[in-house]
């Protein structure tokens, strides 16, 4: 539509909404709403409708604000606001007394191609936002915080096409990544994706997808992290990370403040022939990994945790994948029980916070379903999102997927 910088707005409501007389903010230029070039769509914009403006560029010093009149320093004015990059504005105070941003909180940059959109994680801040293939003046494409993730490691044992040595991503979203321009780092060499040898895959990873790259030797004193620039130092674009071994660098400092990682946590070594895999426990850091047969490119074996150890799954039970996935408004989950015992099926967010509670007792054997209706513990409904469930039996072990809400 003849401009690279736009912003578009949009109606969630159900009745149409004249934003005319509406503010948006950048840095340094403070428009009205109507002294821009609408490029899609009107002023007047319909419920669930759009409308995409002529923006000026974004750049390191950068917001976005939506307010409902010119009093930039008066909270109960800000509609809503976000920042880009590295802002640091006395209007981000505003925002958070606002309940629109988290201080200190700004939203990486986006990949090249894409575009910086809202989806809406429950949370207040930079981990609404992520990156995906732009669609002015149509709904977001489906993103996620964490998108593109680390999900497998391998460390000498296991060979696959002809390396023993190798890392895999996982696409966790509902649309293709180009990872190309990331930075995976290890210790001591820190090589961009796209200089490593693929060997399974490409750069750009489509939906449900995984890509598996020739790596250096993960020793004592090991790192791996995934980030959108070559800023280790700068927690704003750490995307994924975790510690192997014995490992103690800087960036474990910065990891945690990216919300990655516990500081002190490492992974222990895997089982011999067998590979580090993610498994989503609910938790930030070393409990998210197991060791487990290798399945680079594929799916990973399903791993638990029990009280003091990482093994592959108990015989006990089997927690299913959710159907449907994603849903609107009710999704059911099924397992099987090989032994009577406590069961407790409960929901968190992707954060770890519990919920809801959907089973809680002692159950025979057999086959159980359970549905979830998106709603709390307290009958209020979720926003969409991730969530996870998790199903704990008996003495501590457990199983956890991932579902999507969609609204």
């Amino acid at each position: 539509m003849g401009s690279t910088n736009w912003v578009e707005l949009y109606n969630e409501g159900d009745t149409e909404v004249n934003v005319a007389d509406l503010w948006l903010c950048d840095f340094p230029a403070y428009p009205q709403i109507n002294t821009l070039t609408v490029l899609s769509g009107n002023t007047t914009i319909p419920a669930g409708g759009y409308l995409v403006l002529g923006w000026t560029n974004l750049d390191d010093d950068a917001e976005v604000g939506l307010y409902s009149s010119q009093s930039f320093g008066d909270s109960t004015a800000v509609l809503d606001y976000m920042q880009y990059a590295s802002a640091g504005h006395q209007r981000e105070g505003v925002a958070e007394d606002a309940g629109e941003w988290v201080a200190g909180e700004f939203v990486a940059l986006a990949a090249t191609g894409e575009s910086l959109q809202f989806f809406d994680s429950g949370s207040v801040g930079a981990a609404d936002w992520a990156s995906a293939p732009a669609t002015p003046g149509e709904e977001n494409a489906q993103a996620s915080s964490g998108g593109v993730r680390i999900n497998e490691i391998s460390h000498g044992e296991v060979d696959f096409l002809g390396s023993t040595n190798w890392v895999e991503l996982y696409n966790e979203g509902d649309s293709e990544v180009n990872v190309a321009d990331l930075w995976l780092c290890d210790f001591p060499a820190y090589p961009q994706i796209n200089t490593l040898t693929v060997l399974s895959g490409s750069t750009t990873i489509p939906a449900g997808g995984y890509l598996v790259l020739a790596w250096t030797n993960l020793d004592d004193d090991a790192e791996v992290g995934l980030y959108s620039s070559q800023s280790f130092g700068d927690s704003t674009a750490v995307l994924d990370y975790m510690q192997y071994a014995s490992a103690g660098h800087q960036r474990e400092g910065v990891a945690e403040d990216a919300g990655e990682w516990v500081a002190g946590e490492f992974v222990a070594l895997a089982a011999t022939g067998e590979s580090l895999q993610f498994f989503d426990s609910g938790s930030v850091g070393a409990a998210d990994w197991a060791s487990a047969p290798a399945t680079p490119g594929e799916e990973n074996a399903m791993v638990s945790t029990s009280n003091d150890e990482f093994d592959v799954l108990p015989e006990d039970f089997q927690l299913y994948g959710n159907y449907p996935n994603p849903f609107n408004p009710t999704t059911t989950i099924s397992y099987d029980l090989s032994n009577a015992g406590h069961v407790m099926l409960k929901v968190y967010s992707v954060l770890g916070r519990e919920i809801a509670t959907l089973v809680d007792g002692v159950l025979p054997v057999g086959s159980y379903e359970s549905a979830w209706d998106g709603r709390d513990s307290q009958g209020e409904v979720v926003p969409s999102g991730m969530y996870l469930y998790r199903l704990t039996f008996g003495n501590g072990q457990s199983q956890s997927r991932v579902m999507t809400l969609l609204k």
